[in-house]
């Protein structure tokens, strides 16, 4: 499975990493490293994912838990979910391979609002769909993401 790392999510902006860290839900299968692992042992940290009784333990704890202990691994999924709630878009990932040189193929995202039939295209994102998807959302997350290309 492939996730955005703790090292990508760094390099984020601070505004990104927050508005992502404020976002997450704490779902059942969700990814994440303790804290404590990439601060003192970064290269061999463990990732584990949420189980049903750990969600159910410490539902209530959560947000604590999320902010002090926890570290999110953002999925490809996790990512196109979030640009759509924040976005209140629907989101269309599609490649482009042309075999003229030096053209801009690669992953291109739509994002469209069917009821006022607005569309954001986001072109030229390279060649690896989580990565597009990781680009978008610092985007999305830089605006605040509500109500961003409605």
């Amino acid at each position: 499975m492939q996730f955005i790392s703790d090292k990508e999510f760094k390099e984020a902006e601070k505004i990104v990493q927050e508005e992502l860290e404020d976002a997450w839900e704490f779902n059942v299968g969700d990814l994440y490293m303790l804290k404590s692992d990439l601060e003192t042992n970064p290269e061999h940290a463990n990732i584990y994912a949420v189980s049903l009784i750990q969600k159910e333990l410490l539902e209530k704890d959560f947000p604590h838990l999320k902010k002090e202990k926890m570290f999110h691994l953002w999925t490809e999924g996790e990512l196109r979910t979030y640009i759509e709630k924040k976005t209140g878009n629907s989101v269309d990932l599609d490649y482009f391979a042309n075999n003229i040189k030096y053209s801009n193929d690669g992953y291109k995202i739509r994002r469209f609002n069917i009821e006022n039939e607005k569309t954001k295209c986001y072109p030229n994102l390279g060649h690896s769909a989580i990565h597009a998807y990781w680009q978008v959302t610092q985007k999305v997350a830089r605006m605040g993401g509500a109500n961003n290309g409605k």
